[in-house]
């Protein structure tokens, strides 16, 4: 058996199916219905990144330059959100801009976790223990 697939521009999926030993041939159209992106789920997930750089910068990063980057384009994903909710399009490249936003909300989490630890631990280490 062979089978063909063929997606045109309008993301129509046809696929042919070719049996050679009984040299016969069919089509089949397959259903491309696009998933629709949950409106709650989408504006969870910006409140969470958001939430991630309240926590960087309470950590002391409000003078990184990626991080003020970072919480402008979030704003600016926020703004486009707001504008497109019920279009499928529209929260599709919100999604796709968030993410690389979380990307580099993850990159700076990254830069910051290992010296926030070794100070935790330097702290418990020499500090005088208390006696009971």
């Amino acid at each position: 058996m062979d089978l063909t697939i063929n997606i045109d521009r309008s993301e129509k999926i046809t696929v042919t199916a070719y049996f050679p030993y009984l040299d016969y041939s069919t089509d089949i159209e397959v259903d491309s219905t696009q998933t629709s992106i949950e409106t709650s789920w989408l504006e969870n997930e910006i409140k969470k990144a958001k939430g991630s750089i309240a926590e960087l910068k309470e950590d002391g990063n409000s003078d990184n330059g990626q991080l003020a980057k970072v919480e402008a384009e979030l704003e600016q994903i926020e703004k486009s959100f707001e504008n497109n909710k019920n279009d499928v399009d529209g929260k599709q490249e919100v999604l796709t801009n968030l993410r690389k936003s979380l990307k580099t909300i993850d990159e700076l989490n990254d830069t910051t976790e290992w010296p926030k630890l070794e100070e935790n631990i330097k702290r418990r280490v020499l500090s005088p223990r208390k006696s009971k």
